[in-house]
């Protein structure tokens, strides 16, 4: 009988990532999934990890406990499977327990694009920036404003809340 050892650092977050990503219904989502991923991942984990940002070393992000790259995936896999779960069921007239519809349309879909990238910006901000210091929080907030590419809100000066389509 033996037994092997092997460090987290040598295992990769990616295999996680794409067997979650299979899992999904349609040959579509599983498309739609990894085009997100790969746009805001690698960068904001090379970001946390190792303070590169747009080809910028900067400072390591430092956060409230210890995290490891497969254990923050793991996380962003679990909000994403419960924010899509969510959305398959639809309340009952008085508030009550949520009743799965007999067809459910499937989230992940390009005619649902804005709504998907909205979903998965969510679920990295509390998978991935959950376990920051709230300085760090700050720094990766606009970093994933950066990446996104959509309109940015400034609550400081604005005193407002964001409208649909701003981060």
């Amino acid at each position: 009988c033996g037994m092997v050892y092997v460090d987290p650092k040598d295992l990769s977050y990616e295999p996680y990532w794409y067997m979650w990503s299979n899992s999904l219904k349609t040959e579509e989502s599983t498309e739609l999934m990894n085009k997100l991923f790969e746009k805001y991942v690698p960068t904001l984990m090379e970001y946390i990890f190792e303070g590169i940002f747009n080809g910028e070393q900067g400072k390591r992000m430092k956060s409230v406990v210890p995290q490891n790259t497969l254990s923050m995936i793991i996380q962003l896999c679990y909000l994403l499977d419960s924010q899509i779960n969510m959305a398959k069921y639809d309340l009952d007239q008085d508030g009550g327990e949520g009743q799965l519809k007999s067809a459910p349309p499937y989230l992940i879909t390009q005619e649902n694009l804005d709504l998907v990238e909205s979903v998965f910006l969510h679920s990295l901000t509390w998978s991935l920036g959950a376990a920051l210091v709230e300085k760090d929080r700050l720094n990766f907030d606009a970093a994933i404003k950066q990446l996104a590419g959509m309109p940015a809100f400034n609550d400081e000066t604005d005193k407002v809340f964001a409208k649909s389509g701003y981060l």
